[in-house]
C-alpha cells in the first residue's frame, strides 16, 4: 500500500532521517531539508540540500548535516556554517555522523578513511585500518553509556576506547579480535 501526505513532502526520492530532542522528524530528499512537526513538513532553505547522507543533532538544539560537498551545522538559532571536506583533511564525505554528548564533539566515520573525533571546528583524534580500525567504509557509529565507541565497517565491527581500537571480525567458530592498537 502507497500512502501519500498532504503535509508537504516535496519529494519521493529520501536519503537520510534524524529525530530531535524536540521529536521532530527531519528529512532529506533531493530537493532539500525539511522536518516533520504537527503533522507538516517544513522545508529549511537555509540547509543546503544537495546530496545529504546523514543527520546528527549537536546536544544544543542545533543539527549536523553529511552532505557531498561539506559538513553543514545548523545551529539552533538557525545559523548555518558549512565546513568544506578538504578543510578537515578529507577529500571524501562522511557516511555517519554521531553527536558524543559525554564529550561534545562529533563523530564522523568516511567512506574511505576511518573515523574522526570533531570539536570546536577542528579534528582531535583520528582512526583508520593502520590503527586496527577496521576497513572499507565506516557504514554507522553508536557510543555506550560510559563513551565507547563503535563503529560498523565493511572489515569488521571496531571498538574504539580510551585511544585504543579493537576490531572484531567473523571467523568459523565464532568471532575474534583480529587487530587492536594501544
Amino acid at each position: 500500500m502507497r500512502e501519500t501526505t498532504g503535509g508537504g513532502l516535496r519529494d519521493e526520492r529520501m536519503f537520510s532521517l534524524f529525530q530531535d530532542d524536540r521529536a521532530r522528524i527531519w528529512v532529506s530528499g533531493a530537493r532539500g531539508v525539511m522536518y516533520l512537526e504537527n503533522g507538516r513538513f517544513t522545508p529549511v532553505s537555509a540547509v543546503p540540500g544537495q546530496h545529504v547522507v546523514s543527520m546528527t543533532g549537536d546536544g544544543t538544539g542545533g543539527l549536523w548535516i553529511s552532505q557531498g560537498q561539506s559538513l553543514v551545522h545548523r545551529a539552533a538559532e538557525g545559523v548555518v556554517e558549512q565546513i568544506p571536506w578538504a578543510s578537515l583533511g578529507h577529500k571524501d564525505f562522511a557516511q555517519s555522523l554521531l553527536s558524543d554528548p559525554l564529550q561534545g564533539g562529533l563523530w564522523l566515520g568516511f567512506g574511505r578513511r576511518g573515523v574522526a573525533y570533531l570539536n570546536e571546528g577542528h579534528v582531535l583524534r583520528s582512526y583508520a585500518a593502520a590503527d586496527g580500525l577496521g576497513e572499507g567504509r565506516v557504514n554507522d557509529l553508536r557510543l555506550d553509556r560510559d563513551g565507547t565507541l563503535w563503529a560498523a565497517t565493511e572489515g569488521g565491527l571496531s571498538r574504539l576506547k580510551n585511544g585504543r581500537v579493537t576490531t572484531l571480525t567473523r571467523v568459523r567458530m565464532g568471532y575474534r579480535a583480529i587487530r587492536s592498537s594501544g
